[in-house]
């Protein structure tokens, strides 16, 4: 089927470092905010988006952000991204020991012969990720990323996901030719007029 779900930390500045406001007596921000985006498992703060992607490399799907201390369930659950595959056309994705054995949802089991098989097409997802992160530092600059100053920060990851897929459209990746899969020519022109604005 080719789809893979998983979900991408991005690391941001911590909420509460600064004033609110300039002056001596500035009020800061609430202790609470910066715990709400902490992850004691990863040790940093920042925000977190669940995607499905394709073998050929492109993500399909982006849901979130959502704080990182939340777990990729959670995602999985908001984005009710087992339902609205099985009304699309009944399309099976897979992740991993995280995600439930759903109707639409396939996690590949601890062993047996097609365990290497999806778990392959399951790390390329993570070459994705890497890939992003690679053409857009910006992603890494937690200058840019304050989440009480900036926030465009939390569009940032969706834009830049926009266009690594234009870019892979174009290019190819490594995802596409691990798999020995090709990109339609009137990809682009038709990946173009479907993407929806970012709001």
């Amino acid at each position: 089927d080719g789809l893979v779900i998983d979900c991408n930390c991005l690391e941001t500045c911590r909420p509460l470092s600064g004033p609110v406001s300039g002056g001596p007596d500035a009020p800061r921000y609430d202790r609470e905010i910066a715990r709400a985006f902490f992850n004691l498992y990863k040790a940093h703060t920042g925000l977190k988006h669940q995607t499905v992607d394709t073998v050929h490399g492109f993500t399909v799907d982006v849901y979130g952000p959502l704080s990182l201390k939340r777990n990729d369930m959670r995602l999985y659950n908001l984005s009710n991204i087992n339902d609205r595959l099985h009304q699309l056309c009944n399309i099976r994705m897979i992740g991993d020991s995280a995600y439930p054995l759903d109707t639409n949802c396939v996690i590949y089991p601890l062993n047996g012969p097609i365990r290497p098989i999806l778990k392959t097409i399951r790390v390329e997802v993570e070459h994705n990720y890497g890939r992003l992160a690679t053409m857009f530092k910006f992603l890494r600059n937690l200058d840019k990323m304050k989440l009480m100053e900036n926030r465009a920060a939390t569009k940032v990851f969706v834009v830049a996901t926009i266009l690594r897929n234009c870019n892979v459209g174009l290019y190819g990746c490594q995802s596409a030719s691990k798999f020995g899969v090709g990109i339609h020519p009137g990809f682009m022109q038709a990946y173009l007029t479907s993407v929806p604005d970012v709001p």
